[in-house]
């Protein structure tokens, strides 16, 4: 992956300034990667919990019934947890996947070319790869971040179902 040095940073004064900058612009778009990861986390745990929830409370509620109608209706709203609860999850899950192949080749700040032997290198090529990782780590939070936005739809699918499930189970469970 190769990026375009960033135009403002052609005629900067003071490239250690600069440095300086990068590295604090670095550990700003580190802390976004984990809040996002710890949004995806607590999404996940969310579902885990409905899921949990709904197959201890309300599926035996269906299941005792000898009513057609109620086991298809707690058979469609089941159909629509588990849909909408499997494309949550794969959005969440591909939102916390490490992404750690996306720096440019030759970057000395990139986790994977921390191994490679690098000279110290000029003042300049050392802001230039610290701004192209920045680059890359605001790439990879932006990346995190639309999963996660994306999941918030089906999130609310998968929990309107699984507490219609409780829902109509109690009911179901007083009626019979």
């Amino acid at each position: 992956m190769t990026l375009q040095r960033r135009p403002y940073l052609a005629g900067y004064p003071d490239p250690d300034v600069d440095l300086a900058a990068a590295f604090t612009a670095a550990a700003s778009m580190q802390s976004t990667i984990r809040q996002a990861d710890a949004k995806a986390t607590s999404l996940l745990g969310v579902m885990g919990a409905a899921g949990a929830l709904t197959v201890n409370q309300a599926l035996p509620q269906f299941l005792a019934s000898p009513d057609e109608a109620v086991l298809g209706i707690g058979a469609g709203l089941t159909a629509i947890l588990l849909t909408s609860a499997a494309i949550t999850a794969w959005q969440l899950i591909s939102a916390l996947r490490p992404r750690i192949d996306s720096a440019p080749v030759g970057n000395r700040f990139a986790l994977r070319q921390m191994e490679l032997p690098r000279g110290v290198g000029s003042l300049r090529e050392r802001r230039d790869d610290a701004w192209d990782l920045v680059a890359v780590l605001a790439g990879i939070a932006r990346a995190k971040h639309e999963r996660i936005q994306r999941s918030v739809p089906t999130t609310g699918v998968a929990l309107a179902a699984s507490a219609l499930l409780v829902l109509v189970g109690a009911c179901v469970s007083s009626v019979g």
